[in-house]
């Protein structure tokens, strides 16, 4: 299991703001996600929402795959 943040440039000017929970199972190559936003700057400073990520990695090619989705409000 993982925590973390994430920070986002918004084109135009200023950030999103997020945490990050999840899981990543390194036997099966896959892993999973959940970012909440809860601010940022500029125009995006009273951005609220959710982003769920998930999908599959091959540590050895380095690439990765999966699919996002959710909803961020401003």
């Amino acid at each position: 299991f993982f925590t973390g943040r994430s920070t986002i440039d918004v084109k135009g000017g200023g950030e999103v703001f997020g945490t990050d929970t999840g899981s990543i199972d390194v036997a099966a190559g896959g892993f999973a996600s959940l970012i909440t936003f809860t601010g940022g700057t500029g125009d995006s400073a009273g951005t609220t929402g959710q982003i769920r990520l998930r999908g599959s990695f091959d540590p050895v090619a380095g690439t990765t795959a999966g699919d996002y989705t959710g909803q961020i409000c401003r």
